[in-house]
């Protein structure tokens, strides 16, 4: 059968998870059987084209999908090694993808293997290498690897809209999978030794939100805000941890803001205080770490959301 489109697959027919879950496309398939005395055998190739899969409820979807799965022995449930599933972008809430390749094989009814994996995201590349996947494993882990991710595009991505700057992050991200979950653990981003970047973020009140302004909190939220208008880096680190059903995504720099900053320092009671402009405020060296909360069971259509903030002057 020549590659033939059809609309409107609903695939919660096959699986009641993606019930409301879409696929559009071409489906070809061509194949051949034969049953002699020493019983059945054959062969099929599968061909899907011009794919789309759309979740609207949870907010994903994948354009251009192509895939072809060769399976040379029927009966026997093992397709031919290197095997590509290609896709020109994909969507997870406010995470997108692009250019997605990915080489696999069929094992058997219970295990797949993926022998490598390749995507563009927020700049730069996001890859895994062999990773086995079987029903016989409760858990396992995916270690993700990240090469020069431009910091503003990851900002964006968790719905910190107005990040701009210049600079790069590269590292590794282990995913724990298992019990229908996904955890972080340990993961890392950073900026290449020696190469710094500048970074631009409007978020005053995002920072403040729910900070009453007499308090301790709000001095060093003000401080930071204002830092962060305009912030030169000479590195920064981005960490990747899940606490309970949370990611927690924290964000050092070292650095320094490209204009004075107007606030002085109160050594009897401790706190940052705004001054007026044009006053002599604070110049030089600090770290700023900021902490961003994505609840993990909402991942999909999830709201960045900065959840806590310390600063630390020099």
């Amino acid at each position: 059968m020549d590659p033939a489109p059809f609309r409107s697959l609903h695939l919660g027919k096959f699986d009641p998870s993606l019930k409301n879950a879409f696929l559009d496309g071409e489906l070809g398939l061509e194949g051949s059987l034969k049953v002699d005395a020493k019983g059945l055998k054959g062969s099929m190739k599968l061909i899907l084209q011009k794919g789309r899969f759309d979740f609207p409820e949870k907010k994903q979807a994948i354009d251009n999908i192509n895939i072809s799965l060769l399976m040379p022995s029927l009966p026997d449930l093992r397709s031919a090694p290197a095997q590509k599933i290609l896709f020109d972008k994909a969507s997870v809430g406010d995470l997108t993808f692009e250019h997605g390749n990915v080489t696999w094989q069929i094992e058997s009814e219970k295990s797949i293997f993926i022998e490598q994996s390749v995507v563009r995201w927020a700049g730069g590349r996001v890859f895994t290498n062999a990773i086995r996947l079987s029903t016989e494993i409760n858990e396992f882990v995916v270690p993700i690897f990240c090469d020069r991710l431009i910091l503003s595009d990851i900002l964006r991505q968790f719905s910190i809209t107005n990040a701009v700057g210049e600079g790069t992050v590269s590292g590794r991200i282990p995913l724990q999978i298992g019990n229908g979950k996904i955890r972080f653990e340990d993961g890392f981003l950073y900026s290449s030794p020696g190469q710094g970047g500048s970074i631009k973020i409007a978020a005053f009140d995002m920072l403040s939100a729910g900070i009453p302004q007499n308090s301790p909190q709000f001095g060093q939220i003000d401080f930071a805000a204002e830092a962060l208008k305009d912030f030169n880096y000479n590195w920064v680190k981005l960490l990747f941890n899940s606490e309970g059903e949370d990611l927690v995504m924290q964000m050092q720099m070292d650095g320094k803001p490209s204009h004075s900053l107007p606030f002085n320092y109160d050594r009897q009671t401790g706190f940052l205080q705004r001054i007026e402009i044009g006053s002599q405020g604070i110049n030089q060296p600090i770290r700023l770490d900021v902490n961003f909360r994505l609840p993990l069971d909402r991942f999909l259509g999830y709201s960045g959301k900065i959840q806590d903030i310390m600063d630390k002057i020099k």
